[in-house]
């Protein structure tokens, strides 16, 4: 086994292993379709230990994805530093945003990431990890695009993709229910 597939394998046996509650998946026919003949318009998310342990159930019943983000100032020649804060309704579809600008990476102080990151999750703390169908989606912030951003083929090598904008931190590929993601 590769250790590509290895790793692949560790994350999908992880919400097995503890008890993770799933938020059922539509099923074919259903409202959420995922669309393999062309752009994609979801995928499926599971909370994890990496870019996705953020990621669950509110008390509400909405779908809540916080973190960090960033995103390289080619004309600076600098990386500016986000946090972020998603809320989905059971359909997958994005109702809330929030988007903090921390800076530049370079002048940031030692535990302002770590105090507003753990500031965004004590006010919304989520109360149990979950799988659900995101619908890709945009929200500009100071003109920047953030989101789950359909990558088209440049060519007929090429394949549909959905990047986590507007760092490139996650990427997903067919099939796009299968939970993988690629960083």
């Amino acid at each position: 086994m590769s250790f590509w597939n290895g790793f692949k394998n560790l994350f999908r046996a992880k919400p097995n292993a503890v008890n993770y509650e799933i938020i059922p998946v539509p099923e074919i026919g259903s409202e959420i379709q995922i669309d393999y003949s062309g752009s994609p318009a979801a995928v499926l998310m599971s909370t994890d230990d990496y870019h996705l342990k953020d990621f669950g159930k509110a008390g509400d019943g909405s779908i809540l994805w916080m973190g960090s983000q960033l995103r390289y100032d080619y004309k600076a020649e600098d990386t500016i530093d986000y946090i972020f804060k998603f809320v989905f309704n059971t359909d997958g579809e994005l109702i809330d945003s929030e988007i903090r600008t921390l800076g530049s990476r370079n002048l940031i102080k030692d535990g302002v990431f770590q105090e507003e990151l753990g500031g965004l999750r004590e006010a919304n703390p989520i109360i149990a990890p979950a799988s659900a169908v995101i619908k890709t989606f945009t929200v500009v912030h100071e003109g920047i695009e953030f989101g789950l951003i359909v990558r088209t083929p440049e060519d007929a090598e090429d394949v549909w993709a959905v990047e986590f904008m507007p760092g490139s931190t996650m990427a997903f590929f067919e099939p796009f229910d299968s939970g993988d993601y690629d960083t």
